[in-house]
Parts: C-alpha cells; structure tokens; sequence
C-alpha cells in the first residue's frame, strides 16, 4: 500500500473569520498532530521551545519527545506548557 501524501485546510481557530490553516499528516492509528521545535541550551541549561501561537487551541493531551545530539543529558520538560512556550531544562 503506498500512499502519495495529503493535508487538509481548517478554519484558523483563533480568527475563522478571516484565516486558514493548511496542514499536511503523518499517518498513524492515532489522532495526533507533530510540532517540531528545535533549541540549544544555554549556559544554565536552559531553553524555550516556542510552537505556533495558535498551538494550544488546536492540540490537547501533549506529548514530548526531547533528542540530545551529541551526547548524553538528562533534559527535562522544566514546567507545563503556557500558550506557545515550552520551558526544558537539563540537569548536567
């Protein structure tokens, strides 16, 4: 089975009125949607991953997944998620 690829096109949630949002999928047996953020820790070990700010009225029921490239840290989600913002932290 193959499939060539696909998206959908939503009223934008926080101005319907006026706005749009095109999304393409993953497909998978779970409805879910994937935001990527990418940061580097500074000094303190600290970083804000910051989503679209229309992320929180689209998406519910979060879910992390934090890579270290190379090398080991122990990262962690530093608090829950407000508005767009995504505090993380590292112990090391």
């Amino acid at each position: 089975m193959s499939k060539g690829g696909g998206g959908f096109k939503i009223d934008h949630p926080l101005d319907p009125q006026n706005k749009y949002l095109y999304h393409s999928f993953v497909e998978s047996p779970d409805m879910k949607n994937v935001y990527d953020g990418v940061v580097v820790l500074d000094a303190n070990g600290q970083a804000v991953v910051e989503l679209p700010y229309y992320f929180g009225a689209v998406n519910k029921d979060f879910r992390y997944q934090l890579t270290c490239i190379g090398g080991f840290a122990p990262v962690y989600i530093a608090e829950e998620m407000s508005g767009s913002l995504l505090p993380v932290e590292s112990l090391g």
